[in-house]
């Protein structure tokens, strides 16, 4: 939720919280369709500050999917790879195309690229390799 508003209290207090409780962990993954799409623009206006803190909080980060399986029909392998792919770019990349962002799509933003272009965080390959695997591994008890 202190991603929705990175400049409110939320989002200031997340450093204080990571500081006060050593095994306090965040999930920086943003659901899907509407919330994704709205999430991603959110990160992007704010790039600066989302890299800053993925980048010094790292150890205490982790990226899942928070993606709920149910019988929607959208739901299909390649809507869940989409997806996938699309959350990976917004971290590994200076810039990247999104399709649920585009003009044709019913997530899109008014006042966005209209061919669903975003902005990505193009954060380091050693945080990369951090909220992807190392705390991950930590997490499930894999770390040595």
């Amino acid at each position: 939720v202190a991603f929705w508003r990175p400049t409110g209290k939320h989002m200031q207090n997340l450093p204080e919280l990571l500081e006060k409780y050593p095994n306090l962990y965040f999930d920086l993954s943003l659901g899907t369709r509407q919330i994704l799409v709205d999430g991603m623009h959110v990160m992007a206006k704010h790039k600066k500050l989302f890299q800053d803190f993925i980048n010094k909080y790292a150890k205490r980060l982790v990226v899942g999917s928070d993606m709920v399986l149910t019988r929607n029909r959208e739901k299909t392998i390649g809507w869940m790879t989409k997806i996938l792919i699309a959350m990976r770019q917004q971290f590994e990349t200076q810039r990247f195309r999104f399709d649920l962002a585009s003009a044709y799509s019913k997530y899109y933003k008014k006042g966005t690229d209209q061919d669903g272009y975003i902005d990505g965080l193009a954060l380091h390959a050693n945080t990369l390799e951090q909220i992807y695997l190392s705390t991950p591994q930590k997490l499930l008890g894999f770390a040595h």
